[in-house]
């Protein structure tokens, strides 16, 4: 999980043109994973071919599978803990940093 939010911060303090603050540039991918976004063709194609490695990863299962079946076309991927935690690092800039010398 902190690489995708590092990368958002590593990002945002080398290109950020000091007009959006962190919180702002963190709502879209906070709203998106607490409201979900509906699996498509090719997101369907890569659970497939994942499945191996998504059974054997509780953490992976949690956000690809619902009660042992992998999602599919049409289904919702949500991810409010994900999303929680992206409100925390964005009321709190020095936690975002943190994450760059992990």
């Amino acid at each position: 999980m902190p690489g995708e939010p590092a990368g958002l911060f590593a990002a945002f303090s080398k290109f950020g043109s000091g007009k959006l603050k962190w919180a702002d540039v963190l709502q879209g991918p906070i709203n998106l994973a607490r409201n979900g976004f509906t699996v498509d063709e090719m997101m369907e194609i890569r659970i497939r071919q994942a499945k191996d490695d998504i059974a054997k990863n509780p953490g992976l299962a949690k956000i690809f599978m619902d009660n042992g079946r992998y999602k599919v076309r049409g289904d919702t991927i949500k991810r409010p803990e994900y999303a929680n935690t992206l409100e925390r690092l964005a009321k709190d800039v020095r936690l975002a940093n943190d994450l760059l010398i992990i």
